[in-house]
C-alpha cells in the first residue's frame, strides 16, 4: 500500500454550516495529499471532527460520512475555500479560510486577520502539532472548549432555554480564563460569561443596557 503525501499544510479558520444553522467555528488544520494519483484534501477542526475529500481532482471530489458516499463541489479562492455536499437531505458547507498567524478568538470573517497565498505549507506550531498528533492534553484548545462548554450551560440556565438554541459567536482571553459571548434567542445582544483559569464561572450578566428581551 502506497501512502499519501502531503504536499500542502496550512494553519486556518473554518465554519461548518449543516441545513444553514452553524455547528464549528473555530480553529482548524487544512492539508493537500496525493495519493495513487488522486488528491486528497483533510481538514482537522479544532473540535476533533476530521474532514477527507477525495477525487482525481479538485472539480471531481467525494466525501464518505457515516451515511455513505457522497459527490462535494470546492470553490478554490486560494486562501478562501468552500467545500458543499449533501447529507442526509442536509446540505453542508464547510468554509476554510487559511491564515498566517494564530487568532486567540477566531472569526470565520474578521477583516482583520492576515490572509495569504504563501501561508499553504508555511505552519508548524502548538496548534498544528496537536492536531496531527492528537493531543488531549490541558492546552489552550481544550480549556477554550471546556470554557465555552461550561458558559453554555450557565447561560442555559440562567434563561430557562436549552443549550442546542444557544449560539457561541465570540470567544478571548481573559485574565488567564476566557470571556466567551453567546447569542440567546429574542435576545437583543450577546450574553457575557467569563470563566477563570481553574475552569469555574466567575460571571454571567447579558450585555444589552435595557434587558434581555
Amino acid at each position: 500500500m502506497v501512502s499519501a503525501k502531503t504536499i500542502a499544510r496550512a494553519q486556518g479558520v473554518c465554519r461548518l454550516m449543516s441545513g444553514g444553522a452553524v455547528e464549528f467555528q473555530g480553529h482548524c488544520l487544512s492539508q493537500q495529499k496525493v495519493n495513487a494519483g488522486n488528491t486528497v484534501l483533510v481538514i482537522k477542526l479544532e473540535n476533533g471532527s476530521t474532514y477527507r475529500f477525495r477525487g482525481p481532482s479538485k472539480e471531481a471530489l467525494q466525501i464518505e460520512t457515516s451515511s455513505g458516499l457522497h459527490n462535494a463541489q470546492f470553490r478554490d479562492g486560494g486562501t478562501r475555500n468552500v467545500f458543499a455536499w449533501n447529507d442526509r437531505g442536509q446540505a453542508q458547507r464547510l468554509a476554510v479560510r487559511l491564515e498566517t498567524a494564530h487568532d486567540p478568538s477566531p472569526r470565520y470573517d474578521n477583516p482583520s486577520s492576515t490572509s495569504t497565498g504563501s501561508a499553504i505549507g508555511a505552519f508548524a506550531g502548538a496548534l498544528i502539532g496537536s492536531l496531527i498528533q492528537g493531543h488531549s492534553g490541558h492546552g489552550g484548545g481544550n480549556q477554550r472548549q471546556h470554557a465555552e462548554s461550561t458558559c453554555l450551560r450557565a447561560v442555559s440556565n440562567q434563561v430557562g432555554r436549552s443549550r442546542d438554541s444557544l449560539q457561541i459567536v465570540g470567544t478571548e482571553r481573559y485574565k488567564g480564563g476566557f470571556s466567551v459571548r453567546v447569542n440567546v434567542p429574542r435576545a437583543k445582544a450577546p450574553w457575557l460569561c467569563r470563566v477563570n483559569g481553574e475552569g469555574h464561572v466567575v460571571q454571567v450578566e447579558h450585555t444589552h443596557p435595557n434587558g434581555f428581551l
